[in-house]
């Protein structure tokens, strides 16, 4: 079924002259979603849903280009019975009946050939039975990754690649309604037969939904391994966009089987289709979300599925098999959340279906509004940029409604991923007005405009509105500041007794007061709140980092080392630092190792790209296994013998750079781009630098393990990995020993060490090969802190990827490119590097 360019411009052509205007999104030719299908469909009587869905699949057939309806195993099969194709071909069938009175919605007049169909369809063309009659074909009859290889290729399979290969630049979607087995031997096949970069090339053209995890028979449900699906998580976890459905399906079914009469009565005996759709047995359509969710109806775009759509809304996040990562649904707040729109789509979602088998029975019927915002037309989502305090219009008052119904309009605000979630929408109507505020948040935010018929059963269409932070705007954050800690004019708060401290099961949340009254995502705010955070850290972990004036210190170069004394009373304490430099007169971007110039990162990263290299001997300030009170550092600090060194070492770290300041242009040093960096236990001593300094622009922690970004509480309930309890207590104080048993008693976590680093950038690296490390609680941690970053609209800020195959604190090739990204972006101020990194590849622990 080879596509080529020229069939494409004519095929276009030819629709355009085919359809009026309803035809199209808003007037505009818009190409349909490529999507494919993998059924496990039976007879009605034996497991009906697929054949229910199938059935609301083709009477939207205007919607999609069908490119393969793959028949395959699922929970109700294992092997798949070739003769339950047969259901399939009723519905078809039943399709072919009733087309020519579904193509009245949209004005067709006839079809094209067969062999023009085979080109880009668009919005409002109703494929001939013959051309979906040819896109049938038998997928794995197997379940299961153990079947895949050699043995396994089928027509499904094969027809995937070929879909995929063929010159069209729209992503093709696979939705799993059974198992996806004959996608993962389709990508099995390219991964043996062709280079890297070409499997990578195969894998960017796919979107993957599936409803569950079906690659088995129900009985095994829980068994996430058999499933080729974990493979494909695991295997292909950075180039293969994979959405794994646990709530639309479930409120599919659980709605439609309680609001069953509908169907019955609105349904089934509506036209041909409606005379094959099944009655239920366990629930209605659990299969049809797969669908919904690239539904072109102006609600989403399907690429981002943060983005709410018909068929919810997913975060990328660790899988139920607790191994993977995917865009999941599954764990609360994502799960509350999605179920919610669920809900409040879910009837205007059955009234659209009523709808068009109205159309299926009696060649006329309702249609939905035509939504035009601000003059502008199609399903895209609008982008509108913003400045703090500007007024915005929004204006949808050409929207039409082709049955010249009277219209409503309801305007709102998807919250759970709008950087501004609490902007008021004035005016309502068909216009509003929004304001953003003097504080606005740098994040997108995210306005729906619904626009509904006054029918008996009302039908919707949508338009997303984003409005973005102008350039101006994003830059108003800073990247780093002048200032060793910028919140230290804050007043104490009061510290609570051990005794007095509450149970905090779950993270605590970086935005709320330790005073318990509320919280605050302002930037603004922000400030402050890092100085409750570091506050706390000082009393219950590591002890108060002393403060330096800057006439206690004197600096100078001499044969490209740093020399810092810093005296207190009648005691000094001299550090030294190598630097080396690259070639030319500066100032520098530069790198502050502990312990060697790069810590443990590889030099020719940084060799090539002309950062100086500052090497840290923490040793000059306290020993690794410090004896209390005998440290070089207690000798300007008598009484702080309970510091622990990650209050001592981070000290150091900002001497270093105090003098750096001293000596001036003779440092040869760009003081806006430092970075530091270290690993293991010097990672967690980069982590608490970074939080403690807010001169240092970038911080790289690899594998910090326990103590570092990982957080206590979920630690606790790992393996044998490094808690609260058995950590290193020479580099924490003594009396954080109280909460060995009772992690849940410290009122913070290590989620916030890391935000304390916000708004400046961090990268986090992690190693899944040893266990003590809990790369699981490192994963939970920096996907915590990154909210915080994400909150403010600075994501690209922060990062973190979590890999194996490496030994401990050598930098694997795979983990170059972030390092290389982060350097460019935040050392060398490149523009335009993409910094989006949340990588995390994780094993369940034995």
């Amino acid at each position: 079924m080879p596509k080529n360019r020229e069939m494409k411009k004519l095929i276009t052509l030819l629709v355009l002259i085919f359809f009026n205007t309803l035809a199209f999104a808003n007037g505009e030719a818009v190409l349909k979603p490529r999507l494919v299908v993998l059924t496990d469909i039976a007879p009605g009587d034996l497991e009906p849903d697929d054949m229910e869905s199938m059935v609301r699949l083709m009477a939207y057939a205007d919607q999609y280009e069908i490119e393969a309806l793959i028949t395959t195993t699922g929970w109700n099969c294992d092997p798949y019975p070739a003769e339950w194709a047969d259901s399939l071909y009723r519905v078809l069938d039943a399709y072919g009946k009733d087309v020519r009175k579904l193509m009245k919605r949209s004005g067709q007049k006839r079809f094209l050939s067969l062999d023009k169909e085979q080109g880009q369809q668009t919005i409002g063309y109703w494929p001939s039975v013959e051309y979906l009659r040819s896109r049938v074909a038998m997928g794995s009859q197997r379940s299961g990754i153990k079947v895949i290889g050699d043995d396994n290729d089928t027509p499904g399979s094969n027809l995937i690649i070929k879909l995929v290969d063929e010159d069209d630049p729209r992503p093709l979607w696979i939705t799993c309604w059974g198992g996806g087995n004959t996608l993962a031997q389709a990508i099995w096949r390219v991964k043996k037969e062709r280079s890297a970069e070409e499997l990578k090339k195969f894998l960017h053209k796919l979107r993957v939904f599936t409803i569950t995890d079906q690659d088995m028979v129900y009985a095994m449900r829980m068994d996430r391994a058999y499933s080729s699906h974990q493979w494909l998580r695991n295997e292909f976890a950075d180039d293969l966009m994979f959405i794994w459905d646990e709530s639309a399906w479930l409120t599919q079914c659980e709605l439609g089987s309680k609001g069953w009469q509908q169907y019955a009565t609105h349904i089934q005996g509506k036209g041909n289709l409606g005379k094959v759709y099944p009655t239920f047995k366990w629930g209605v359509e659990g299969d049809t979300p797969s669908f919904l969710n690239i539904m072109p109806n102006g609600l989403h775009d399907a690429d981002h599925p943060e983005q709410i759509g018909w068929a919810g809304c997913f975060r990328r996040n660790m899988c139920p098999d607790s191994v993977t990562i995917a865009w999941t649904n599954w764990q609360q707040p994502q799960k509350r959340i999605s179920r919610s729109y669920e809900e409040k789509f879910y009837q205007d979602i059955v009234n659209d279906f009523i709808a068009r088998m109205q159309w299926a029975e009696k060649g006329k019927g309702n249609h939905n509004p035509v939504v035009i915002v601000n003059g502008i037309q199609g399903l895209a989502p609008i982008s509108i940029k913003a400045n703090p305090g500007e007024r915005i219009i929004l204006d949808a008052s050409k929207s039409y409604d082709p049955n010249g119904d009277k219209l409503t309009f309801n305007w709102w605000i998807q919250k759970d991923i709008s950087a501004n979630p609490d902007i008021k929408l004035e005016l309502q109507g068909s216009k509003v007005a929004i304001t953003m505020p003097q504080n606005m948040q740098t994040g997108n935010t995210h306005v729906v405009c619904e626009v509904r018929d006054d029918k008996e059963m009302s039908l919707v269409g949508y338009r997303r509105i984003i409005i973005c932070p102008s350039d101006e705007a994003k830059n108003s954050i800073p990247l780093v500041y002048n200032k060793e800690n910028t919140a230290e004019g804050y007043p104490s708060i009061k510290m609570k007794a051990f005794e007095e401290l509450p149970s905090i099961p779950e993270l605590p949340d970086p935005f709320a007061w330790a005073d318990g009254s509320g919280r605050s995502t302002d930037f603004k705010d922000w400030e402050r709140r890092r100085s409750e955070i570091m506050q706390m850290l000082y009393h219950y972990e590591i002890g108060e980092k002393p403060k330096v004036r800057k006439e206690q210190m004197k600096a100078h170069i001499i044969n490209d080392t740093l020399v810092v004394d810093v005296r207190v009373g009648e005691e000094t304490l001299r550090l030294t630092a190598s630097i080396k430099y690259p070639e030319g007169d500066g100032p520098f971007p530069a790198i502050i190792g502990i312990g060697f110039g790069t810590g443990s990162l590889p030099r020719e990263i940084f060799d090539k790209r002309g950062v100086a290299q500052i090497a840290f001997n923490f040793s000059q300030v306290m020993s690794h296994t410090q004896k209390r009170g005998q440290e070089p550092i207690n000798r300007l600090y008598p009484d702080q013998t309970e510091m622990g060194a990650y209050c001592a070492w981070p000290w150091g770290i900002s001497r270093i750079i105090d003098g750096l300041e001293i000596v001036g242009k003779e440092s040869r040093i760009d003081m806006s781009h430092i970075a530091v960096s270290g690993c293991s236990f010097a990672g967690k001593m980069a982590l608490f630098s970074g939080a403690l300094d807010e001169r240092i622009a970038l911080t790289i922690a690899q594998e910090p393990g326990g103590g570092g970004v990982n957080s206590w509480r979920v630690s606790e309930t790992l393996g044998n990995v490094e808690t609260l309890g058995r950590t290193n207590y020479a580099w924490f104080k003594e009396s954080m020993r109280r909460f060995s048993d009772c992690v849940d008693r410290l009122p913070i976590d290590h989620h916030e060490l890391a935000a304390l680093i916000a708004p400046r950038a961090l990268l986090v690296l992690g190693n899944t090969d040893y266990e003590w490390m809990a790369e699981r609680s490192n994963y939970e941690s920096s996907k915590a802190a990154r909210e915080v970053w994400n909150t403010f609209g600075i994501a690209d800020r922060m990062g973190y990827s979590i890999v194996g195959g490496h030994p401990h604190c050598q930098l694997p090739l795979s983990q170059y490119p972030e390092v290389e990204a982060f350097v460019d972006k935040f050392l060398l101020g490149k523009k335009n590097i993409d910094t989006n990194v949340t990588k995390a590849i994780i094993e369940t622990q034995d």
